[in-house]
């Protein structure tokens, strides 16, 4: 069997509008990889996929402390509460 790369990934949205981004735990020996941009970009462009109306779906999520920077870094917003994303529809 391979090696676990990751604790836990999870994504949960309404399939319309929201998504919400928790628990993206890469282990210590795997990050700075690119792999944890990977796994995000993969979650981005599943919920553009998989959102059903409007011309733009949200994913918000919060992110731990120290780790604002990776999330600015491939697009995401730092807000008081966490991190955000709009992106529009295909």
């Amino acid at each position: 069997m391979g090696e676990n790369i990751c604790e836990e990934i999870r994504l949960v949205g309404d399939g319309a509008m929201y998504w919400y981004l928790q628990e993206i735990i890469i282990l210590p020996q795997f990050q700075r990889k690119g792999i944890g941009t990977m796994i995000v970009n993969h979650l981005v462009d599943y919920a553009r996929e998989n959102s059903t109306t409007g011309k733009f779906t949200t994913i918000g999520g919060v992110s731990a402390k120290g780790k604002e920077p990776f999330y600015e870094k491939i697009g995401f917003e730092v807000i008081p509460n966490g991190i955000k994303k709009m992106i529009e529809m295909k």
